[in-house]
């Protein structure tokens, strides 16, 4: 049973790097479960053993990413020799995933939006209604996790004396600079040519100049 168990995960992971090649080359909206079947080996009906539907699969994918995120923030926050440099090593662990990772970075900001929306499936499957459900609840926890190492990193600035006082609720600080600092890459990811043939602004001096401003805001 181990063995067989140790297979079926081989080839989940096996899909999921199949879908991040297919998104990586088509696009979140042009990637089509018969074209991960495809890259993957598979027969589509296989894929909908391991995962119910696309939708699923780029929510496990989320999931994966959100895992490496809040990776990378451990490891930024545990480097750090105050609050403030902390949250600035946060910022840029954010930028990291965006280019180690793209596809999980661009999946992470897809589906930010889409779930804000009630999710419409058909409940005619409570077997297949909770396993979405779980992926979305893997990835609202791991979120969570997030914004709470966030927050604690406002906290130890305070307490340090390199973040403001008055800077408010650490909980809503994190949020405004996730929010702040997403903006920011969707602007270098997406209007790059803008920047740099419209205003000669490079992409790295868009968001060093960027991320300098979100630090001299937290300075104390």
């Amino acid at each position: 049973m181990a063995r067989r168990e140790e297979e079926r995960e081989l080839r989940r992971q096996s899909i999921l790097d199949a879908a991040r090649r297919v998104i990586g080359r088509d696009g979140v909206e042009s990637s089509t479960m018969g074209d991960i079947a495809t890259e993957a080996r598979l027969s589509r009906a296989l894929l909908y053993v391991y995962f119910r539907d696309q939708d699923d699969l780029k929510w496990a994918l989320v999931a994966e990413g959100l895992d490496q995120l809040h990776s990378f923030f451990r490891e930024a926050a545990g480097a750090a020799s105050t609050g403030l440099d902390a949250l600035d090593r946060i910022g840029w662990a954010y930028i990291r995933l965006s280019r180690e990772h793209p596809v999980e970075w661009e999946l992470l900001a897809h589906k930010e939006v889409e779930e804000l929306v009630e999710d419409d499936s058909p409940a005619d499957s409570a077997a297949q209604s909770s396993e979405l459900r779980d992926h979305r609840a893997i990835c609202t926890a791991t979120g969570g996790e997030i914004h709470e190492l966030m927050a604690s990193q406002v906290e130890r600035g305070v307490v340090d004396g390199t973040v403001r006082d008055d800077i408010g609720d650490p909980l809503a600080t994190a949020l405004a600079l996730w929010g702040m600092t997403h903006g920011l890459l969707q602007i270098a990811c997406m209007k790059a040519v803008m920047l740099e043939e419209g205003y000669e602004i490079t992409v790295q001096h868009y968001l060093d100049h960027g991320m300098g401003m979100l630090s001299r805001a937290l300075k104390a």
